[in-house]
């Protein structure tokens, strides 16, 4: 964490010298921890990620956590390098990493630069990928957007989607409806089965989900949830049409011998009428979920 400077001034400073320090490195294309580890990175540099965060740069407040990446994966000589700008001597350094041992793990560059702030030196580090056909930036958009499981895309990537189809809808003057569709028996069929189990439960429910809502685009909001926006669609006839859905969602699905029946349940919500953000839309088909569960109900839309 940077230290705060109460006084106006230290804080402008701050912020002076840490924009001047970004505004020289070139975007991201992998975060590192500050133990030196890759927070995200595509599918060659599995091996090293140790988890998944926003795409911004890694701030540290101890320079020596990065010395065992900079002594694997580049040449002894800039080990003295890197000495200098730990201890001072330097105020940025630039390293090609020699990652051989990954598959195209070529072209790639750490920049490392020492920023003091009220007497204290932190380091930024950023890995930029140098090759034009290995394309890192779309590689994390697949990480970042995507369900490794099913596929599909997760969470944030139907908030973007949601966002646009909102525009579109308050452009046109058109309405849509979200389902937020959950199997609320997943957790205690994986503590008696396992996550194997419960992952092909998940991964059989939503083949279903598309053989009856067939063309729309699902996503994966939740370990044991699915979203889908319908278009073009009369209130009426979804009333219909969910009870038929739950019906088909919930016969029985064999996994290895085993025979499992998922409960299903379904919070609606209408654009424009129950919520005109993404926050207010999804916050409302878990309260039509929610409401669905207090009075013993399948599916229920908001109200």
């Amino acid at each position: 964490m940077l230290k705060q400077d109460h006084t106006g001034d230290g804080i402008l400073d701050q912020a002076i010298k840490l924009k001047s320090v970004l505004e020289s490195f070139p975007d991201p294309s992998a975060i590192i921890s500050s133990t030196g580890r890759i927070l995200r990175g595509n599918s060659h540099w599995e091996r090293l990620a140790s988890s998944l965060t926003m795409e911004s740069a890694a701030f540290m407040e101890c320079g020596k956590e990065l010395r065992g990446l900079v002594k694997r994966f580049t040449e002894d000589k800039n080990i003295e390098e890197f000495n200098d700008l730990l201890s001072g001597r330097k105020n940025s350094l630039s390293l090609e990493l020699n990652l051989s041992e990954i598959s195209e793990g070529k072209g790639l560059s750490l920049f490392v630069s020492r920023i003091t702030l009220e007497d204290m030196p932190i380091f930024l580090a950023i890995i930029k990928d140098g090759t034009e056909i290995n394309n890192l930036r779309s590689l994390l958009k697949e990480i970042i957007y995507h369900d490794n499981l099913t596929g599909l895309g997760n969470e944030s990537y139907f908030n973007l989607y949601l966002s646009r189809k909102i525009l579109r809808a308050m452009d046109d003057g058109s309405s849509l409806f979200v389902l937020y569709i959950e199997i609320s028996n997943i957790k205690e069929i994986m503590a008696m089965f396992g996550k194997r189990i419960s992952n092909s439960l998940v991964v059989r429910t939503f083949r279903r989900l598309k053989e009856n809502l067939g063309g729309k685009e699902f996503f994966r909001v939740q370990h044991d949830a699915f979203a889908v926006v319908l278009e073009s669609i009369d209130r009426g006839v979804l009333y219909l049409e969910l009870s038929s859905l739950i019906v088909k969602l919930e016969k029985k699905i064999i996994c290895e011998n085993l025979e499992l029946f998922p409960d299903i349940l379904v919070g609606v919500c209408e654009f424009p009428v129950d919520g005109k953000s993404v926050d207010d839309i999804m916050s409302n088909c878990l309260g039509a979920l929610f409401r669905a569960k207090r009075e013993n109900l399948k599916w229920s839309f908001y109200s």
